[in-house]
């Protein structure tokens, strides 16, 4: 299995198979050419990290007894730039709120403590 999954990672990597659907995490689908953007020397694709960050807060919020939210990179880079919000949550009914922004071609992981 290891094998075989290694082999898709170099394909991807090769830049084939680009249309072909690997997974669906939560509302993300990630692609093989979203895996090809994980390739050296490429830049990281932001769906990839947002769907990579939603497995973490599920799984986060199954074992723990805080709860966290993780906020889209896309919206929380705009409001990173002090535009309205579009997203629609109690920043108390969260004890932790995470957020991926890409500013200037630069990832920044934001942290939000609300107690």
């Amino acid at each position: 299995m290891i094998l075989a999954q290694d082999t898709s990672v170099k394909e991807a990597w090769n830049g084939k198979k680009g249309y072909i659907l690997l997974a669906k995490v939560g509302t993300f689908k990630v692609y093989f050419a979203d895996i090809h953007r994980t390739a050296p020397d490429m830049e990281l694709e932001s769906e990839v990290m947002t769907a990579y960050m939603h497995l973490l807060v599920k799984n986060f919020n199954k074992e723990s007894q805080g709860r966290a939210i993780a906020i889209d990179t896309f919206e929380m880079s705009s409001i990173w730039k002090q535009k309205r919000a579009k997203v629609k949550l109690h920043p108390l009914d969260y004890r932790y709120i995470l957020g991926i922004i890409n500013a200037c071609n630069h990832w920044t992981l934001t942290h939000f403590f609300t107690d």
